[in-house]
């Protein structure tokens, strides 16, 4: 995998959740863009740019991906093949191990952990951050072109039932409301992190429709579905469109 380009690395993370780990590129390219992984490209650019480079990976002796046979002869030979489609290859792989995973660690290890791994995305996609040095319901300032955002990091592993728990301060969340304020929840599952960046606007919007509830403190719950499609909030609002997209905090 780290030997793949970036478009290959997205690629082989999409086909693996894909029914028989195969797709056609147009499809990779869809479902790179619903999941904001697309690189900045429409799906037809990301489509074309992967034609490309799948075309000229599966040549390699080391190739992870492999055309998909459409016709074979009498004896088995593939004699063509299914045009734009693609498939993993079938790699012996050491199974995970437990020193694959990391060990359980307190809430004080987990939380720091999330604000430093949403530190980095904000730096991946062109951000200047910085962590606040007290910690009054924004844990990261974030600048970009001149403008300051701020955000509030809240991590979760996930709960017997999948799901991911997390709760917001009333007092602390009308205190920061404000429409440059961006609450990333950080989901840790056992060698992944998904992030779901909601702005402060939304979840507004989402107490007011009486799906986020709470005096005190406001509780959220996250759940996901589909192998990762889709991501609900407390059951009712779908925020798959939030998932990983940092390109939003603008």
């Amino acid at each position: 995998m780290e030997n793949l380009s970036q478009i290959l690395q997205i690629t082989y993370k999409i086909l693996a959740d894909m029914p028989g780990k195969q797709g056609h590129v147009s499809d990779i390219a869809i479902e790179a863009v619903r999941i904001n992984h697309n690189m900045g490209m429409d799906a037809d650019t990301f489509s074309n740019k992967l034609s490309s480079a799948l075309a000229a990976h599966v040549k390699k002796k080391d190739a992870v991906f492999t055309k998909v046979a459409s016709k074979k002869d009498a004896k088995g030979k593939v004699v063509s093949y299914k045009r734009g489609v693609y498939r993993l290859k079938k790699l012996r792989v050491a199974n995970p191990t437990e020193q694959n995973i990391a060990p359980p660690v307190d809430s004080a290890f987990l939380g720091k952990a999330g604000e430093l791994a949403v530190m980095s995305e904000l730096l991946f996609w062109g951000f200047n951050a910085s962590l606040m040095v007290v910690d009054k319901g924004i844990d990261i300032v974030a600048s970009k072109e001149n403008i300051y955002y701020h955000i509030q990091v809240k991590t979760s592993q996930p709960r017997a039932n999948g799901s991911f728990g997390f709760s917001i301060n009333q007092k602390s969340f009308e205190a920061n409301h404000s429409g440059n304020t961006y609450y990333v929840f950080a989901l840790r599952e056992l060698t992944k992190t998904s992030f779901a960046v909601i702005p402060s606007s939304h979840i507004t919007t989402l107490k007011n429709r009486g799906i986020i509830k709470g005096q005190d403190s406001l509780s959220i719950s996250i759940s996901i579905l589909d192998k990762g499609k889709r991501y609900l909030l407390n059951n009712k609002d779908d925020i798959s469109t939030f998932i990983n997209n940092f390109g939003q905090i603008k």
